[in-house]
C-alpha cells in the first residue's frame, strides 16, 4: 500500500464552499477510478488534510492519469474557476507503511472516526478471538481473485515483520502464507518442494551468501548478460544511476520515461530513458542515445519549461503521459510538474488547436481534390499526412496531450476520444476514401465549433460544405 497526503492552505471564509466542492466534484471522480479516501481533516491553523490509499505506486499513477483525463475533471476545474480560489497553496507527499509489530488482537489500533478499520487478511480464528475478548469483528469472504491478491500482500506484510523481528514465530507466519498461496493456486507443498529442488539443482541455493554487484562480458561489450537468472546489463546500470542520484545533493529528481516508465511494451532488452533534475548544471551526467541508460540532465528551471507549448522541445511533451517519478527531493514539486505536463491548459489548447486544425483541413482538402481528380496515390499520401494534425487536434480539443504513435492504441483503448476512434484511424490508414475522411471531418468540425474554434473552419469557406460532402468545390 502507498498513501497520498495532500495539505491545502484553505481560505478561511471559503471553507464551506471548499468542502462542498470536494464532496460534489473531487471525491466522486477519485472514487470512480479506484482511489480510496482514508480521511479528510481540518487543522487548527486553517489547513485541510486529505489522505488517499492505493494498492501500490503503479496503481496510484494509473488512477491519477484516469482522474486527470476524466471529462468530469474539466467540469470541476471550470466550476472552481467560476467560484474563485478556495485555497492559496497545497503540498503533496506520497507515503509508504513502515514495518511494525502487530498489536495484540484485543488492543486494536485506533483510527480517526471511531471504529478501527483494518482491511487486511487475517487467520481464520482471529474474528472468534476478537469476539471472545468482547469485540465485534466485521468480516466478509473474499472472491478467488481478491483472495490471491490479499495473500500476496499478506506475504509482503509477514516478510516485513520477519525483517523487523527475525524470530521463529515470524518465520512460521511467512510459511503459513506460503502454504495458503500454494493451496490457492492448486498446488501442494510437496509439489512446490519438487520445483524448489529442481531450481536449486540448476541455479543453486543461497548457502554461499553471494551478492551480485556488477556483470562484465569483455567479449560482448554492447550486450547484456544472457545467462539464466542474470539481470540485464541495463537494469544494473539503472540501479547504479538511481543510487548515485539519491546520494548526490545536486540531484533533486529522477524521472523514468519510455516503455520502462510506462510499464508497457518493455522487454528485458529495453533501455532506460531518464531525466535527471539538477540544482545546478552538470553535463557529466549525460548519456546519449544507444547507452544502456540514457540520461538527459537539466536544471529545475529548464525542466519547468521543458516540452511546453512554444519550447524547442515541445515535440517531447507526450513523454510525460506515462513517465514515472522515481526520485523527488522537493516534496512532490517535481511530481506536480510531471502531472501538469501530462495535460494541456486552456491556454495551450488555444495555441495548439488553430494551427493543428488548419493543417488538418489543408491536407484533407488536398486529398479530396487529388482523389476527385483521379490522382489516387497523391490523394492517399495527403490523407495519411492529414492524420498527424488531425490527432493533435482531436486530443487537444479534449485538453489531452497526443501520445506518441507507439502508445496511441493503448491510450484510446483506455480513454476513447469523442471524435476519432481506432476503427476510423485504421480505416484511413488502409483505405482513405473520400467518404471515410468526410465522416471524420464532420465530427471534428462539430466538436471544434462547440469549443469555440469555428472561425478556423470558416476560413475554408466557400469549400466547407464540399468538405462535409455537400455540393462541389470552388474552381
Amino acid at each position: 500500500m502507498i498513501y497520498r497526503m495532500r495539505i491545502y492552505q484553505a481560505i478561511p471564509d471559503k471553507l464551506p464552499e471548499f468542502h462542498r466542492f470536494f464532496n460534489e466534484h473531487l471525491l466522486p471522480i477519485q472514487v470512480r477510478h479506484g482511489a480510496r479516501l482514508v480521511g479528510r481533516w481540518e487543522t487548527d491553523d486553517g489547513r485541510v488534510v486529505a489522505i488517499w490509499e492505493y494498492d501500490d505506486r503503479d496503481a496510484y499513477q494509473r488512477i491519477d492519469r484516469a482522474v486527470r483525463g476524466d471529462p468530469a475533471s474539466t467540469v470541476a476545474r471550470e466550476a472552481q474557476a467560476s467560484d474563485g480560489p478556495l485555497y492559496t497553496t497545497y503540498d503533496q507527499t506520497l507515503m509508504s507503511p513502515t514495518p511494525v509489530l502487530r498489536p495484540p488482537t484485543d488492543h486494536p489500533v485506533p483510527v480517526a472516526g471511531g471504529m478501527p478499520v483494518y482491511r487486511k487478511l487475517v487467520r481464520d480464528r482471529i474474528p472468534e478471538l476478537i469476539n471472545r475478548n468482547g469485540g465485534e469483528a466485521h468480516t466478509r469472504r473474499l472472491s478467488d481473485e481478491e483472495f490471491a491478491t490479499a495473500l500476496a500482500r499478506k506475504l509482503v506484510e509477514e516478510a516485513e515483520e520477519l525483517i523487523a523481528t527475525p524470530t521463529a514465530e515470524e518465520l512460521a507466519d511467512v510459511l503459513e502464507v506460503v502454504r495458503a498461496l500454494a493451496t490457492a493456486t492448486g498446488l501442494s507443498l510437496d509439489e512446490v518442494e519438487v520445483i524448489r529442488r529442481a531450481k536449486a539443482a540448476e541455479r543453486g541455493g543461497f548457502d554461499e551468501r553471494l551478492l551480485l554487484e556488477s556483470v562484465v562480458y569483455p567479449d560482448r561489450p554492447d550486450e547484456g548478460p544472457t545467462e539464466v537468472g542474470a539481470e540485464p546489463r541495463s537494469a544494473l546500470h539503472y540501479e547504479n544511476l538511481l543510487q548515485r542520484a539519491r546520494a548526490d545533493d545536486n540531484v533533486i529528481g529522477l524521472i523514468l520515461a519510455g516503455s520502462r516508465g510506462a510499464g508497457i511494451f518493455a522487454t528485458d532488452r529495453s533501455d532506460f530513458d531518464t531525466y535527471l533534475i539538477l540544482r545546478s548544471p552538470d553535463d557529466d551526467w549525460r548519456a546519449g542515445h544507444g547507452a544502456p541508460v540514457e540520461v538527459w540532465p537539466m536544471t529545475f528551471d529548464e525542466f519547468r519549461r521543458h516540452a511546453l507549448v512554444g519550447d524547442p522541445d515541445a515535440w517531447n511533451r507526450p513523454t510525460f503521459l506515462y513517465a514515472r517519478v522515481e526520485l523527488d527531493k522537493l516534496d512532490g514539486e517535481i511530481s506536480q510538474l510531471v502531472e501538469q505536463k501530462a495535460r494541456l491548459t486552456s491556454d495551450e489548447v488555444g495555441r495548439i488547436v488553430p494551427d493543428a486544425l488548419d493543417g488538418y483541413i489543408n491536407s484533407l482538402y488536398r486529398s479530396l481534390k487529388n482523389q476527385e481528380g483521379g490522382r489516387e496515390l497523391e490523394g492517399r499520401l495527403d490523407a495519411l499526412e492529414s492524420m498527424s494534425p488531425l490527432l493533435t487536434t482531436a486530443f487537444a480539443l479534449e485538453g489531452r496531450v497526443r501520445p506518441f504513435n507507439k502508445y496511441l492504441r493503448h491510450e484510446l483503448e483506455q480513454r476513447a476520444l469523442p471524435t476519432v476512434g481506432l476503427e476510423a484511424i485504421q480505416r484511413i490508414a488502409r483505405e482513405p476514401t473520400p467518404d471515410a475522411q468526410r465522416v471524420i471531418f464532420r465530427d471534428i468540425e462539430s466538436r471544434a465549433r462547440d469549443a469555440g474554434f469555428g472561425s478556423v473552419v470558416d476560413g475554408w469557406d466557400p469549400d466547407v460544405a464540399w468538405l462535409r460532402g455537400d455540393g462541389r468545390p470552388t474552381p
